[in-house]
C-alpha cells in the first residue's frame, strides 16, 4: 500500500490486520494496533491498545481490519464521534487487499452481510431490503436500519453541499407540545440553507370515546400554529375527510411525539425512514417517571420507532432504555424551554398584585404520582375564594375537561368549572403557550408531572399536590427526584394555605437560593440557546 505520509492506526489485531500492516510500503506511517480484545502480545514491535489509544494520538485514518465484526466497529467509532472521512475498511479480494472509504460501505453491507440470509441472496437494493423487513433477524435489522440513516445523510448532505434548500418538516399533534418551535424560527431565516414547514397530524382511528376526547386537538392546533406562523408554513395531514400524503418533497424530519396511535401509516417515522428522510427526535415533555423492567418492555414496544431515527436529543438519560441502540442520542437540554427566554426579563416594576397559576393533570382515574385531581380537585375553587387579593391563572390540562366529561358527567363537569370561574380573581388559560404566563406568575400549584421541571426555569416555587414518600419514591426517577428536592410538596387546603401565606405572600422561600443553583446547574442546560446547539449541530450532521 502507498499512502503518502498520513498517519494510520489498523483496528483489529488479528492474521488481517497483520496482513494489511504488511502490505504498507512505509510502516512508520502505523503508529499502533487498536483491538477491543487487547492481549500483551505486539505487533511488529507496535503495541496492541484499547479503544482509548484513538484519543491520545493523532492520526489521519483509521483503517477496520476485521472481517466478521467489521459493521460492530464501525457503529463503535461512529459512536465515539470518529469523523467518518477518517475510517476505511479493509475487505480481502482473492488474494488482494482493498481499502475503501466509508462510502463504500453499502455495497459491503448488501454483499456480505445479507447474503448470509438465503431468502435475501442477491438483494442489493434498499426498498427491497425493507419491504422484507419485518422477515430480518433483529441483528440484521439493527445493521439495515443503521447504514440506512447513514446513506440517507449523505444524500441529504450532497444537496446541503450543492447549496440546494433542505426541506425540513416538523410534525406536529398538539400545537402547545411543539418542541421544536426554536429549531423552526432559526431555520426560518432568510439566510438559512433549510426550508422548514409545519405538518399538523390528525389522530386516525379514534374510538368513539377517544374522539370525544380530541375532537378539538386537531383544529386548535391547526389555526394556533396557523395564526403564529402563517398559512405558508402550516400544512395538514387531514383534509375532506382523507389523510394526504406529504412525503414527496421531505428530507429531514423532526418529531416530539412517537406514540405509533398517534399518526396515519404515511406519517409513521418507519415510513419516512423508508423513503429516504433524515428523523431527528425530542420528547414533547420532560420525562419524571421512573420504570419498573415490565414498564420499559412495554415503553420500548411503544417507543420502537425510535430506532429509526438518526438523532435523538434529550435532557437526561430516560430514552436509552427504550432504543436498541443509544449512539445517536445526545444530551443537549430541552429545546422548548428557550422559548421563556422571551419573556424571562419583562418588566413588572408596575405590578402590584400577586399571581398563582393552578395547573391540574389530566391523568386522575388510576394510582399515579400525578393525576391526584380526585383528592384535591376543590382546592381550585377554594383558593381564590380565599385569597381574593391573589390573582390565579386557572390552567387544566387540554384533557382534563373531556376526561371528566366522561367520568364526571358533563352537568357535574360544567358546575364544577363554574364554581372555579365564578371567583372574579381566576382566569382561564387554554392557550397552546403558557411561558409568557410562567413569567407573569409568582409561583404555580399543580399536580402535573411536566410542569415539575418545566417551571422550575423561572426558579420561582411551586407547589406539587403529592407529599407521600412512598408514592414519590416510586414512581419518580431520579432526575425528578433531584427536582422535588427543591420544591414544596403537599396535598392539603392547610398544607396549600400554608405554602400561600408563607412563601408567596410572605416571600419567605427557603429553598429559593438551593432551586436557583440547581436550576442553573441541570435545568437550564445551554439554555438559552438549546435549539442554536442543535442547529449547528444538525449543520455539522450534513457538512
Amino acid at each position: 500500500m502507498s499512502y503518502s505520509n498520513a498517519k494510520y492506526i489498523i483496528f483489529g489485531a488479528g492474521s488481517f490486520g497483520e496482513s494489511v500492516y504488511s502490505n504498507f510500503i512505509n510502516k512508520k506511517n502505523v503508529l499502533g494496533f487498536v483491538d477491543n480484545n487487547k492481549n500483551s502480545k505486539k505487533i511488529y514491535n507496535l503495541t496492541v491498545s484499547t479503544i482509548e489509544f484513538l484519543f491520545n494520538v493523532k492520526f489521519d485514518y483509521i483503517i477496520i481490519c476485521s472481517e466478521p465484526g467489521k459493521f460492530e466497529i464501525l457503529k463503535q467509532l461512529i459512536s465515539l464521534n470518529i469523523d467518518k472521512t477518517k475510517i476505511l475498511i479493509a475487505e480481502k479480494n482473492n488474494s488482494e487487499i482493498i481499502v475503501s472509504r466509508l462510502e463504500k460501505v453499502d455495497d459491503i453491507f448488501v454483499k456480505e452481510q445479507i447474503d448470509s440470509q438465503s431468502f435475501l441472496h442477491n438483494q442489493n437494493n434498499y426498498l427491497q431490503l425493507l419491504d422484507k423487513f419485518n422477515q430480518l433477524n433483529n441483528s440484521v435489522k439493527s445493521n439495515l436500519i443503521f447504514f440506512r440513516k447513514e446513506h440517507t445523510l449523505r444524500q441529504i448532505s450532497k444537496k446541503f453541499n450543492n447549496k440546494e434548500k433542505i426541506k425540513v418538516a416538523f410534525f406536529v399533534i398538539w400545537s402547545s407540545q411543539f418542541t421544536f418551535s426554536g429549531l423552526f424560527e432559526l431555520m426560518r431565516n432568510d439566510k438559512s440553507p433549510f426550508d422548514p414547514f409545519i405538518i399538523v397530524c390528525r389522530i386516525p382511528n379514534l374510538s368513539v370515546e377517544d374522539n370525544s376526547r380530541y375532537a378539538n386537538v386537531y383544529e386548535k392546533s391547526l389555526k394556533d400554529l396557523t395564526d403564529k406562523y402563517g398559512e405558508k408554513y402550516v400544512k395538514q395531514n387531514y383534509v375532506n375527510g382523507r389523510y394526504v400524503y406529504l412525503l414527496d418533497n421531505i428530507d429531514i424530519a423532526f418529531f416530539s411525539m412517537i406514540h405509533p396511535y398517534a399518526y396515519d401509516k404515511s406519517s409513521l417515522p418507519e415510513t419516512l425512514f423508508k423513503n429516504n428522510i433524515l428523523l431527528y427526535f425530542c420528547e414533547y415533555s420532560i420525562d419524571v417517571a421512573k420504570k419498573t423492567e415490565q414498564e420499559i418492555i412495554t415503553v420500548q414496544h411503544r417507543y420502537s420507532q425510535l430506532n429509526f431515527f438518526y438523532k435523538i436529543y434529550t435532557i437526561n438519560n430516560y430514552l436509552s432504555s427504550c432504543i436498541s441502540n443509544d449512539y445517536h442520542i445526545k444530551y443537549i437540554g430541552y429545546p422548548k424551554l428557550d422559548e421563556f427566554s422571551k419573556f424571562e426579563n419583562q418588566n413588572k416594576t408596575t405590578k402590584c398584585r400577586k399571581k398563582i397559576i393552578l395547573a391540574p393533570h389530566q391523568d386522575f382515574n388510576k394510582e399515579n404520582f400525578c393525576g391526584n385531581f380526585l383528592k384535591t380537585y376543590k382546592l381550585y375553587y377554594q383558593l381564590p375564594d380565599i385569597y381574593p387579593e391573589i390573582d390565579f391563572i386557572f390552567r387544566p390540562h387540554p384533557l382534563l375537561i373531556p376526561n371528566l366529561y366522561l367520568y364526571w358527567g358533563k352537568k357535574k363537569t360544567d358546575s364544577f368549572i363554574n364554581k372555579v370561574l365564578s371567583n372574579k380573581n381566576v382566569t382561564l388559560d387554554s392557550s397552546s403557550f403558557y411561558y409568557q404566563n410562567f413569567a407573569e406568575s409568582d409561583a404555580i400549584i399543580h399536580d402535573c408531572g411536566s410542569f415539575l421541571v418545566e417551571y422550575l426555569i423561572t426558579s420561582k416555587p411551586e407547589f406539587f399536590l403529592e407529599d407521600d414518600p412512598k408514592i414519590l419514591d416510586h414512581y419518580l426517577n431520579d432526575f425528578s427526584k433531584s427536582c422535588i428536592d427543591h420544591i414544596y410538596l403537599g396535598h392539603t387546603l392547610k398544607q396549600a394555605c400554608s405554602f400561600i401565606d408563607k412563601v408567596v405572600i410572605g416571600e419567605i422561600d427557603n429553598k429559593k437560593e438551593k432551586r436557583t443553583r440547581f436550576v442553573n446547574k441541570y435545568v437550564k442546560y445551554n439554555y438559552p440557546n438549546i435549539n442554536k446547539k442543535i442547529f449547528e449541530d444538525i449543520m455539522n450532521d450534513l457538512s
